[in-house]
């Protein structure tokens, strides 16, 4: 199923480590981040910041990976290459993404 299928879109997202009890902690806090992360990136497209955009996309690119979330890291890959590509619509198209799998993310 692809990330941005309408079914996807409403479906939450947990952690490829949600059962390990040493991790719960640790996923709260990264959870509890995702709004203002998705708050920065916001702000960053209505800056027009591509160059700031694609170093905080290779964040949570990498965050996503060692947090348990691929998906997300799948999303952030794309976000942080379209930004090299400084193309509005390709970017708001890759942001819309990401942004959406963040508000599904749940412990």
């Amino acid at each position: 199923m692809r990330i941005d299928s309408p079914r996807e879109t409403l479906s939450p997202v947990f952690s490829e480590f949600a059962d390990e009890p040493d991790f719960v902690e640790i996923l709260v806090v990264f959870a509890e981040t995702m709004r203002e992360k998705r708050e920065t990136l916001q702000k960053l497209l209505h800056d027009r910041d591509f160059v700031q955009m694609k170093f905080q996309a290779h964040q949570i690119k990498g965050a996503g990976g060692g947090y348990g979330f691929s998906g997300l890291s799948t999303c952030a890959a794309d976000l942080e290459e379209t930004c090299r590509l400084e193309d509005l619509d390709a970017v708001e198209a890759a942001l819309d993404r990401v942004l959406r799998y963040m508000a599904r993310i749940r412990v």
